[in-house]
């Protein structure tokens, strides 16, 4: 009995996750602009310089048509680094990158452990269904849906595989952009907490409109906002795992954000206050 016991909690100790890593990690890449672009995307941009650090959540937030998205495409190599707006990796361009988009992406004809494997089957590598499988219980998804198609899932579901299709693929840097966008308040929430846990070793860099969604998820959160398009607002909060809806802090940076949302050109109501170019630290 003593010796199972034992064994038991070897076990135990041995399936324990590893701290994930401290905050300020080590920079991974830096992302660039000096505000002389003559062309688009570059022309977006006024000059700001940004850090991508390993092991940190990176959000942008900004007004719709701000550069965003073309900043994410940067990092997926869509879009080349030119002398204006440039992306330098510091230790050359990650092995492996995972992306995950605002809508799932399943291909209907794969059921969910074939769409969470998918990333090794278009690199010709082995699929490994059992640790799909795991990834998919780790977001909450029953072994009794492993082997159901996308059109027989609910939204929030479908969304969960893209959750366990990113973890699946063990990347470097997770790039995201609004990947919560599609699904209800109250799923937002439990997806967020999962986003928090289960990739809390990785890098990350999300894209997002969800001021909460931000201060919840970020480590350095970066406001995007005027023409040609500047950091307005900078909030670093680099504590470590979820951080509950109701957090104080959470909270308090939110309301921060929305405010300078609100003072963005685009959303600027009448008497609204000036852009307020304050950058927190």
């Amino acid at each position: 009995m003593k010796f199972e016991s034992l064994l038991k909690a070897r076990k135990s100790k041995a399936q324990k996750p590893a701290a994930p890593p401290s905050l300020p990690g080590a920079a991974i890449a830096r992302l660039r602009s000096s505000g002389s672009g003559r062309s688009y995307p570059a022309s977006l941009f006024a000059a700001f310089d940004l850090t991508v650090r390993a092991g940190q959540c990176l959000v942008l937030l900004g007004p719709s048509g701000v550069g965003k998205s073309s900043l994410l495409k940067l990092l997926t190599g869509e879009l080349a680094s030119e002398s204006s707006l440039s992306l330098t990796w510091s230790q050359g361009r990650p092995k492996a990158l995972a992306y995950m988009a605002q809508s799932d992406v399943l291909l209907p004809w794969r059921h969910v452990l074939g769409n969470v494997s998918l990333g090794a089957l278009v690199r010709g590598k082995r699929q490994e269904p059992e640790r799909a499988a795991a990834c998919l219980e780790q977001v909450g998804l029953e072994p009794r849906w492993h082997r159901a198609y996308p059109n027989q899932l609910s939204g929030g579901m479908r969304q969960r595989v893209a959750l366990a299709r990113c973890m699946y693929e063990q990347a470097d840097l997770i790039l995201m952009d609004e990947p919560l966008s599609a699904v209800d308040a109250a799923l937002r929430l439990e997806l967020q907490g999962l986003l928090a846990t289960r990739l809390a070793h990785k890098t990350r860099v999300l894209v997002t409109h969800d001021p909460f969604e931000a201060a919840r998820l970020g480590h350095v959160i970066v406001v995007l906002g005027g023409s040609p398009a500047g950091v307005c607002l900078q909030i670093n909060d680099e504590r470590r795992g979820a951080r509950a809806f109701d957090d104080p802090i959470v909270r308090s940076n939110a309301e921060r954000l929305t405010r300078c949302l609100l003072e963005q050109p685009w959303g600027r109501r009448a008497g609204a206050p000036h852009r307020d170019q304050e950058v927190a630290q």
